[in-house]
């Protein structure tokens, strides 16, 4: 019996001491400051308003959250507890075939503004050509639209399958005679032939594979319009090298991923790749291989230049795009003696592309973008943050 008590006694302790515990954050400032630190954004103020008022106890939950001692580990326990179990706590993630990660918000559901665009995208083309460089526009498919056969049957059923989407695009560019790489049409056939993971199954990137994919396309492009034969494709081999990638879907359900996985690779392929700062232009040679992880800051902050000190061929490329053509990077960089990355709107108030054109003087100009973004129709103030002289 003495020891029935103590149980019971501990049981209500450590019960208790669960309700007090995380409360303690409510006194404590200094945890305030790190949750403002770490998400950017103005932590909830205690309700002004009369507690009558049925918003009183919608704002006072929002503190209560905001202030709570170790919410953030709670929360992603919670979820990678009922994840085992089969249950996904999000409103827009779902799980599919072979426990791949998919987002309901990044199904393409319309396309506006879709012959404004074109007329921009034909403008672009134009002021490169003029300037000496041969334009293209790839448009990067959503993971969804590419692995949907993978959704749950009543998930599959709600949307328009993407090809219809794609072929939109493809006549509104082609009457501006915008020049249009299809990725969905490659990643399609690579699916037919190898079946080799095209995204990663935890993240909406595309893999290091699905971006060499990309890479030989606006390679073989290059190389069609281009004098003497500077270009062929080298096979990638069961060589791999240790990158770094995101794990968006996995991150925002609490997950424990890894950043961590491999890329297809060649013995054929150099070391000898050099980083370039774009404001004092000092060199330093690449530890790793060139990834996410070093070229996203570049591109949100200026112009992310890799240089390959084995080539002869004196190709500059210059990519306007977003975190897809970092992935691109180390399979462009092999090829082109440089690349110059840069994001199309993130981090700036306009791309000026006079500027970028006279200061890297590139033969080819790729605009990337991944493709809810161009189906939305914010991305034509996006696009139109790329200054184009009349």
């Amino acid at each position: 019996m003495k020891t029935k008590g103590i149980l019971i006694k501990t049981f209500i302790g450590v019960f208790i001491l669960g309700l007090v515990f995380p409360n303690t954050g409510l006194f404590r400032e200094r945890e305030n400051a790190r949750i403002v630190a770490r998400e950017n954004r103005r932590i909830t103020a205690f309700p002004k308003n009369s507690w009558r008022e049925k918003s009183f106890y919608s704002n006072f939950e929002k503190w209560y959250q905001d202030r709570l001692r170790y919410r953030d580990k709670a929360v992603k326990r919670w979820r990678t507890f009922n994840a085992r179990l089969g249950v996904i706590l999000s409103d827009k993630i779902f799980r599919g075939k072979n426990q791949w990660l998919f987002n309901r918000n990044n199904v393409v559901q319309g396309f506006d503004y879709k012959e404004e665009k074109a007329v921009v995208l034909h403008k672009l083309q134009a002021y490169c050509s003029a300037n000496g460089a041969r334009f293209a526009f790839l448009l990067a498919p959503p993971k969804e639209a590419i692995y949907d056969d993978y959704f749950p049957p009543a998930e599959r059923r709600k949307y328009r399958d993407y090809d219809y989407w794609e072929a939109q695009v493809k006549e509104s560019l082609q009457r501006q005679g915008v020049r249009y790489l299809s990725v969905t049409d490659t990643f399609k056939a690579a699916r037919r032939n190898d079946g080799a993971p095209l995204y990663f199954h935890d993240d909406h990137h595309w893999s290091y594979y699905g971006a060499a994919l990309a890479s030989k396309l606006v390679l073989e492009d290059w190389q069609a319009a281009s004098e003497g034969n500077w270009y062929s494709w080298i096979a990638l081999e069961t060589t791999k090298r240790h990158v770094f990638k995101e794990r968006s879907y996995a991150n925002e359900l609490g997950f424990g991923q890894t950043y961590e996985t491999d890329a297809p690779w060649s013995a054929q392929f150099t070391d000898e790749i050099y980083a370039v700062d774009c404001n004092s232009g000092k060199e330093s040679k690449m530890k790793k291989i060139v990834s996410n992880d070093y070229l996203w800051g570049k591109i949100m902050n200026g112009e992310g230049i890799i240089k390959n000190k084995t080539l002869k061929n004196k190709k500059t490329i210059l990519i306007l795009g977003d975190s897809y053509s970092s992935y691109m990077a180390p399979y462009l960089s092999q090829y082109a003696d440089t690349v110059v990355a840069t994001h199309y709107s993130r981090g700036k108030k306009f791309v000026n592309m006079p500027e970028l054109l006279a200061k890297y003087q590139p033969d080819y100009v790729l605009l990337e973008m991944l493709g809810n973004s161009f189906y939305r129709s914010k991305e034509v103030q996006r696009i139109g943050k790329i200054i184009i002289p009349d």
